[in-house]
């Protein structure tokens, strides 16, 4: 049992030490650091929407597309009323991507300038061989990152359901 204690203790440590890295960022926001991370998540997310979106759009049915031209229709209105909603489902697959490349580009972001962080201690972990360290930050972006998908996925099926409702 007192191995076990030790351990449970060591990984408090850790645990704190994360804790306290990431407070460290968010008391600094506005900083030229934050202006890198935030661009690097931007970025990936950005070019992985508009290719999938756009792929998306081009894939709406031609044939209902003309039907709503016959009608007078404007583009505004074929857009609101057939391409966005027939293209949901890819807006929505394009969501879950992004949320674990969003945080690509975050420790990616901080790789390059942060001095706190969890990819600043992925790398500072690295450098002075603590394993424990750099395990317990991923483990920490992969539970974050399984959280937001699952809200992605939540919210993705709430809107199913209501399309269902509407259908009937």
């Amino acid at each position: 049992t007192l191995a076990i204690g030790s351990a449970f203790s060591y990984l408090g440590e850790q645990t704190n030490q994360l804790m306290d890295s990431l407070w460290l960022e968010v008391k600094t926001q506005g900083s030229v650091d934050n202006y890198a991370i935030v661009t690097m998540a931007v970025l990936i997310s950005v070019v992985i929407t508009t290719i999938t979106m756009l792929n998306g759009f081009n894939e709406t049915d031609e044939n209902k597309i003309l039907l709503l031209k016959t009608m007078n229709a404007t583009k505004f209105q074929i857009f609101t009323k057939l391409v966005f909603p027939s293209n949901l489902p890819t807006l929505l697959s394009a969501l879950k991507i992004n949320v674990g490349m969003a945080w690509i580009g975050t420790i990616m972001g901080e790789y390059l300038t942060s001095k706190a962080g969890l990819g600043y201690l992925i790398l500072y972990g690295g450098q002075v061989f603590k394993l424990d360290l750099v395990m317990t930050c991923i483990l920490v972006l992969c539970v974050v990152a399984a959280v937001m998908y699952l809200i992605v996925a939540k919210i993705e099926k709430m809107l199913k359901t209501k399309s269902r409702k509407s259908d009937e």
